[in-house]
């Protein structure tokens, strides 16, 4: 008993003086994959623009896209918008990511999150979409994205395109996983203490007498 007395006594101290949890870097990069649910391809009456059969459901897709944190975010009304640096794309053996220019990242009033890269003269975009059910006003951390289940969407107009969709997961480097609250770790050591005095009294008190 007196050992558990000790260890919660000294654990208490150490929370007294805080327990120090991993930062997380300035750039968020995060990555996701996933298979295609949806799948239509172009089809086109112009012979210069051949029609395809590509884009099929069960395909599998993935990607990365990455936003600096330190960067200063502009609110648009409920929406909250930070700069993409990066957003690729490959689907099926195919690399996209040249038909798209990263726009943007943000946070809506109702805990909506959109990563969003557009096309250019050929129109479309793609985005990775998810909710957080958290208020707006700041970027995204990479522990609130790691591990998440987000939507995936792709629509271009150049040959070989179509639209397609599906679900994704995020995966996101840096990630930390959560640190229990100082009062957390304290009710968790204290209860294990009560279990251990309460089995070792019990012990003594059914202990068989030696006649």
């Amino acid at each position: 008993m007196k050992m558990v007395k000790s260890f919660v006594c000294a654990l208490c101290a150490t929370l007294a003086t805080g327990v120090s949890v991993p930062s997380e870097a300035a750039v968020i990069v995060a990555s996701f994959s996933g298979k295609l649910s949806a799948a239509q391809n172009n089809t086109y009456d112009d012979p210069s623009f051949p029609s395809s059969d590509f884009f099929k459901i069960g395909q599998a897709f993935s990607g990365s896209f990455s936003y600096d944190t330190d960067k200063p975010v502009e609110q648009y009304g409920d929406f909250a918008s930070l700069d993409l640096q990066t957003f690729n794309i490959i689907i099926g053996d195919m690399d996209f990511s040249d038909r798209f220019i990263p726009r943007q990242t943000g946070r809506s009033v109702d805990g909506g999150v959109e990563f969003l890269a557009g096309g250019a003269s050929q129109g479309g975009g793609t985005s990775v979409s998810l909710n957080l059910s958290s208020f707006f006003g700041s970027y995204p951390t990479a522990n609130e994205l790691n591990g998440k289940t987000a939507s995936f969407f792709y629509a271009d107009y150049f040959p070989l395109g179509g639209v397609v969709s599906g679900d994704a997961l995020i995966s996101v480097e840096g990630a930390t996983s959560p640190v229990p609250e100082p009062a957390t770790w304290l009710f968790m050591v204290a209860g294990f203490g009560m279990v251990g005095y309460a089995m070792r009294r019990r012990s003594i008190l059914f202990a068989p007498s030696i006649a």
